[in-house]
């Protein structure tokens, strides 16, 4: 954003410091930034928590869809300046609770002459004179944020602690830990060493369906080289003899050739195809 007061974070945003200003930086804060510019500093989570998505900066989001976020935040729309004049809206949290109020049935018209206590109220607080389009606007900028950064609808974090309805787990088996989030505060989804590819924005998915019959499967990675070559890694699923998820692979040179790197994709593998 062009208004430095909406600028929070060059990590959590899309916008970065100018060299030429490095002069001005203390010695020990340019160092930091050199080796989070070196080693691709970056938000990542497989599942921020809801406070972490809910606090994370809206304007020009890092991980928000770029051609829609400037679209609807095109600063020559009336709505655009006052969400940021009246309204005061910074963080991701604030658009959803604006947006959630747009879709509410106690409106009496969708204009922005309505006349409802919602609308009066918004006017009341902030001074605005187009409440039904600037939640409208709210929920259009928030939209253009990918599903695992979006803090609406069902999160991992709502459902991965359910206790199973099934019974305690008998003998040698052992429960699979299916928590995800990463929880605490916005600075527990940065990551470092990474290789700066954006990461997956769909969101996880750890829920279990507890009406499917028991199925047992195993699954083993090995790795093998002839002579010179480079050595390559190959992994098995097997359930019982002719069974349809019985299958092996070859992993490909992107992965690293171990057998541990096998018998981790077969197990992904057999838990997306038996689910």
């Amino acid at each position: 954003p062009k208004e430095r007061h909406l600028r929070r974070n060059m990590f959590l945003q899309g916008w970065s410091a100018k060299k030429r200003a490095a002069k001005d930086i203390p010695a020990e804060l340019r160092g930091m930034m050199a080796v989070a510019e070196k080693y691709h500093l970056q938000a990542n989570a497989l599942a921020p928590s809801r406070n972490i998505l809910r606090a994370m900066p809206m304007w020009d989001h890092v991980r928000a869809n770029k051609s829609a976020l400037r679209q609807a935040c095109n600063s020559s729309i009336q709505t655009v300046q006052c969400l940021k004049a009246n309204h005061g809206l910074l963080t991701v949290g604030e658009f959803a609770d604006l947006a959630e109020l747009w879709s509410d049935g106690a409106h009496e018209s969708l204009d922005d002459l309505c006349e409802c206590g919602i609308c009066k109220a918004v006017r009341d607080a902030s001074g605005c004179v187009c409440p039904m389009s600037c939640m409208s606007r709210a929920n259009r900028i928030i939209n253009a944020l990918p599903a695992r950064w979006d803090p609406r609808g069902v999160l991992p974090e709502d459902y991965e602690d359910n206790v199973s309805e099934v019974g305690p787990v008998e003998g040698d088996k052992m429960e699979f830990d299916r928590r995800v989030t990463t929880r605490g505060t916005i600075s527990n989804v940065l990551r470092i060493f990474t290789d700066g590819t954006p990461p997956c924005g769909d969101r996880m998915d750890v829920s279990v369906n507890e009406t499917a019959s028991e199925l047992v499967v195993a699954t083993m990675g090995s790795v093998w080289q002839e002579g010179n070559s480079e050595p390559a890694a190959g992994a098995g699923i097997f359930v019982s003899n002719d069974h349809p998820l019985n299958r092996s692979i070859r992993l490909p040179a992107s992965l690293n050739p171990t057998g541990l790197s096998g018998g981790l994709a077969v197990t992904l593998l057999a838990a997306l195809n038996a689910d």
